[in-house]
């Protein structure tokens, strides 16, 4: 008795998805009309939704805010999902970021979402090129594994590869030369109130951090720090900032290694040789 029920259902979601993939237009009009409302406060803005048997796509989703919205748009993101994983609560996500790829799954059962992008290509920001913020070809990676609901925890990472930050300073009255980062790597994990950083650059910045952040819920900027910097500057570059070469000189420890510590809070912050 107990398999049969199994099978009944199991018969009973295919058929109400390939009802829906038979009768697109209306299901595709209801999808897209159910989400517009939610996704217009957030600044998004939904384009082209298709039905598919198990699962929709949406063509085109168009961020508003400003220097998102200078990125790109998010092309043919896919919403999937099968009978036997549907009675698991998950569903698969995929789609075109940025000339790169966005995949992962989401579970609304036990609140867990990961996801992971390859290749986006963040250079093609006309906002930022206009800046001389960015002006190699670098590859981003990022990685996120939370949980939406239950006891706040997951991580966070990034990867950057062939970095190159313009020597603009002119702005800030400094002629600054180029800096050449052949990768660029941080993770924050999380648990609750409390936070895990660490980072690490290669190329002209070669550079570690580690640490933690405790939060402070009730005040951002009474969040206590606990944040170490060590790592070495490649020599050519420290000569090439001239004056502010004697600013690093002041952080370097008696084996010439940059040695930093960040404590206090975010709104009163400690910087201290070690």
């Amino acid at each position: 008795m107990k398999q049969a029920g199994w099978v009944c259902l199991g018969l009973w979601l295919f058929a109400e998805a390939f009802w829906l993939s038979l009768d697109g237009h209306w299901a595709a009009a209801w999808v897209q009309g159910r989400l517009a409302p939610l996704a217009a406060p957030m600044g998004l803005k939904v384009e082209g939704v298709e039905t598919r048997l198990f699962g929709f796509k949406v063509a085109q989703l168009e961020v508003s805010d400003p220097l998102l919205s200078s990125l790109g748009t998010v092309q043919n993101l896919e919403l999937s999902f099968a009978p036997w994983n549907l009675l698991l609560g998950r569903i698969g996500i995929a789609a075109e970021l940025f000339q790169g790829e966005l995949k992962g799954y989401g579970n609304w059962v036990t609140g867990f979402v990961s996801l992971e992008g390859q290749g986006v290509r963040i250079n093609l920001s006309p906002w930022l090129r206009g800046k001389g913020v960015i002006l190699s070809n670098p590859a981003l990676e990022v990685r996120l594994e939370t949980q939406v609901w239950g006891r706040p925890q997951g991580s966070f990472g990034v990867k950057l590869v062939d970095l190159t930050l313009g020597g603009n300073g002119a702005q800030l009255g400094l002629d600054l030369p180029s800096t050449r980062l052949d990768s660029v790597e941080t993770q924050l994990k999380w648990a609750g109130e409390q936070w895990e950083v660490a980072g690490v650059t290669q190329g002209d910045l070669n550079l570690q951090l580690g640490g933690t952040v405790l939060l402070n819920p009730n005040r951002p900027f009474g969040s206590v720090l606990n944040l170490r910097l060590t790592g070495m500057v490649k020599p050519e570059y420290e000569q090439a900032l001239g004056f502010l070469s004697s600013l690093l000189e002041g952080y370097k420890n008696p084996q010439g290694r940059i040695s930093v510590e960040l404590t206090g809070t975010v709104s009163q912050p400690e910087l201290k040789r070690i």
